[in-house]
């Protein structure tokens, strides 16, 4: 098993000419200043609805250095086949299908993120997270503290049930 994503080449981004990490077999680059201003672009195209959530999120995406420091607001209508798994102390998990995947770098030629495509994912929906996101956003900071670790799963952004109105990483 070989992991891409910690591949790092000597590469000059095709935007800025600046040097940039290299990702993923496929040969994209991961370029952090040059991201950072597309994702910046991207602000006003999307919110979850919560400030305390759109701030978090933002702030990530403006410093992620690899697409594994990356992640986004999912609209709940972007998974399908949201199945329950299990219950524990603090909440639930389902498992499910995310029609956009994971981002995996900025296509410049497309001038748009390159994404996974249908990505199956865990959704860890903690209770009564609409009531308290600090709780709920402390957990989102601690996963991204391991992010580029293999043996953790990786939180690849949040969403929301609309029917309980829970948020979900």
């Amino acid at each position: 098993y070989l992991n891409f994503d910690k591949v790092e080449l000597d590469r000059t981004c095709q935007e800025c000419n600046q040097p940039c990490r290299s990702i993923t077999a496929s040969g994209g680059e991961w370029c952090q200043p040059c991201n950072s201003k597309h994702f910046q672009n991207d602000f006003l195209k999307w919110t979850s609805g919560n400030i305390d959530i759109d701030k978090c999120l933002q702030k990530t995406q403006l410093v992620a250095d690899s697409p594994n420091k990356v992640i986004e607001w999912i609209p709940y209508h972007r998974l399908q086949h949201v199945e329950y798994i299990t219950k524990g102390g603090f909440g639930s998990v389902y498992s499910a299908i995310w029609l956009d995947g994971k981002i995996n770098g900025w296509n410049v030629n497309e001038q748009q993120w390159n994404r996974l495509g249908y990505q199956k994912i865990a959704l860890k929906c903690l209770n009564d997270s609409s009531v308290s996101t600090v709780d709920f956003l402390k957990e989102v900071e601690l996963n991204l503290q391991v992010a580029d670790d293999a043996f953790f799963i990786q939180c690849l952004g949040i969403s929301q049930d609309p029917q309980t109105l829970n948020y979900m990483m």
